[in-house]
């Protein structure tokens, strides 16, 4: 079984379809949502997308559940974002505009209408996350990877050395390339 424990709004459900296709191997993303699901129900053979917030039935902390997906998985891949605010907004943008319907939340589109409030309490949140995973890391000597070095430096060949497997280029393109981010710039570089 490999897991990813990750944060939301990382590049993790492209990173997750990047790994099915050169892992060969079944993916379930998020089966625990509003505390519904037991983590006696992972199985191996799997690739397992688990965002670090998101808690099985009967668990109410973090760094819990994510040390029992350590015990539970042959592989665990910690992966998160460097840039917290543009994670935070990337959330809040995606609340605001479509609210629970996760279906839209890969939607590629300019960003507006950020509310700035939502923005500060994502943005802690985030810390918190990263924080449990930064601890898991430390504590179970496992690599962090990160979203900013997987698109744009040699993240994805650390990846592949961490995992043993070679990259698959055509894959990559598919899934990793910097086209599929799904906030559009103006030409300027700014944010819209």
């Amino acid at each position: 079984m490999v897991s990813i424990l990750c944060t939301s709004r990382s590049g993790s459900t492209n990173l997750s379809l990047y790994l099915k296709k050169v892992l060969d191997l079944g993916l379930i993303t998020s089966p625990f949502i509003n505390n519904k699901g037991e983590i006696g129900s992972l199985k191996k053979n799997n690739l397992y997308k688990l965002m670090i917030h998101r808690l099985p039935s009967g668990y109410d902390d973090l760094y819990k559940f994510g040390k029992d997906v350590i015990s539970l998985s042959d592989i665990v891949i910690l992966y998160d974002r460097k840039d917290k605010l543009q994670q935070s907004e990337s959330l809040t943008f995606r609340k605001l505009k479509y609210e629970n319907d996760f279906s839209k939340y890969h939607i590629r589109e300019t960003y507006d209408n950020i509310d700035e409030d939502m923005v500060n309490n994502c943005l802690l949140q985030y810390n918190k996350q990263t924080d449990v995973i930064t601890k898991l890391s430390k504590d179970f000597n496992i690599p962090i990877f990160w979203y900013e070095e997987i698109y744009y430096e040699d993240g994805l060949q650390k990846l592949s050395d961490y995992l043993k497997i070679k990259i698959n280029k055509k894959t990559r393109e598919q899934f990793l390339s910097t086209n599929k981010k799904e906030r559009i710039y103006n030409l300027k570089g700014e944010l819209i």
